[in-house]
Parts: structure tokens; sequence; C-alpha cells
């Protein structure tokens, strides 16, 4: 489905107001654009983005590797 598309069907496909979000925010692509979704979409008045740091650094993910 190409952008042009996806948008379009966004923007046709009715949704309730929220007045306030909670959101797991990463700071990668999907919850970045989450944030503007509901800012957008949802006309979300205030979003709270919470993000957890468990302090692991580069030795701890080593292991996983």
């Amino acid at each position: 489905m190409d952008l042009n598309k996806i948008l379009k069907k966004i923007k046709e496909t009715e949704t309730p107001k929220v007045n306030k979000v909670a959101v797991a925010y990463s700071g990668g692509l999907d919850s970045s654009l989450s944030i503007e979704l509901l800012r957008r979409k949802y006309k979300a008045k205030e979003i709270l983005t919470i993000t957890i740091d468990v302090g692991q650094g580069e030795e701890e993910f080593s292991y996983l590797l």
C-alpha cells in the first residue's frame, strides 16, 4: 500500500477524540509517529510519554549476541 492510500485511510477512519493518553515511548520511529497520530487524528490534548531506563550498557547487551 502506498503512502497516499495509507494517509487517505487514516483521514477517512472515524476516531474518538481523547483528552489524556499515556504512551510507552522508545524514541524510535513507531513511537514517534504514534505521538503525531494521537495529536493529529485523535486530537489528544495531553500526551504523557513514558520511558524506562534500566541502566543497560554494552556489556549487558553483549551476552545476548
